[in-house]
């Protein structure tokens, strides 16, 4: 949205000045969006924070748009239509509003790299219902985290980043050798077979695993009642 109408100085009779003057014709008195900054969380949380608060006049406004202006614009149009979209928006402003004042991090990209492994892996309803929650097709996620994955372990920031990821399997499940190729290969994944029967001996393995790349930070992620 806000690539839409960013701005507001465009020159007269441009496409983006055009669509803001829909906005303003349309909703009076809503505000032009914020420009998110991709390095600042700071300034996503208030997008998305504008976007909860006014997301019927925003779809509306979408909703009015040439898609034949821009690309993009028709590919907004699509999302609008998202019912999970008020939902996401929802829980991030709850999320920030419950934790205001204290030191919070959310990062996402550990959970969306686990779901996106395990869509490689996935068929029939299962991949359907991955491929809608990651907004994504198998081949998206896996060359657009193997290129973060690439920058972030090439970055030279003045900070220490650690990224790592791990399939323990089950002793006895066959992995298909695309599967296991496209985990080690693409998202840099090791892969270890345990026998979960052994419910200490495996949660020891897989903390230790854990801690090791926490720097000890994390040293028990899970019990061994998890494997009962």
């Amino acid at each position: 949205m806000a690539d839409l109408c960013e701005g507001g100085n465009e020159p007269p009779g441009s496409l983006k000045a055009t669509r803001v003057i829909t906005l303003r014709n349309e909703s009076p008195g809503v505000p032009l969006p914020p420009v998110p900054v991709l390095t600042r969380w700071g300034s996503r949380l208030q997008a998305c924070i504008y976007l909860h608060e006014r997301l019927s006049n925003v779809k509306k406004v979408i909703g009015m748009f040439d898609k034949n202006d821009a690309a993009f614009i028709g590919v907004v149009q699509l999302i609008r239509c998202d019912p999970s979209i008020e939902q996401q928006c929802h829980y991030i402003v709850s999320f920030n509003s419950a934790n205001r004042g204290n030191n919070t991090i959310l990062a996402p990209m550990s959970l969306y790299t686990v779901l996106a492994m395990l869509q490689q892996g996935a068929g029939g309803t299962t991949q359907d219902e991955l491929n809608y929650a990651l907004h994504a097709q198998p081949t998206s996620t896996k060359e657009g985290l193997k290129s973060i994955i690439q920058n972030l372990t090439r970055s030279h920031l003045p900070v220490l980043l650690e990224f790592a990821n791990k399939l323990f399997v089950k002793s006895g499940l066959i992995i298909s050798p695309d599967f296991k190729n496209v985990s080690v290969e693409d998202f840099k994944s090791g892969i270890e077979v345990l026998d979960f029967s052994q419910a200490e001996a495996a949660a020891q393995i897989k903390n230790s695993w854990v801690a090791e790349y926490t720097h000890q930070r994390i040293p028990d992620i899970i019990p061994s009642r998890k494997f009962m």
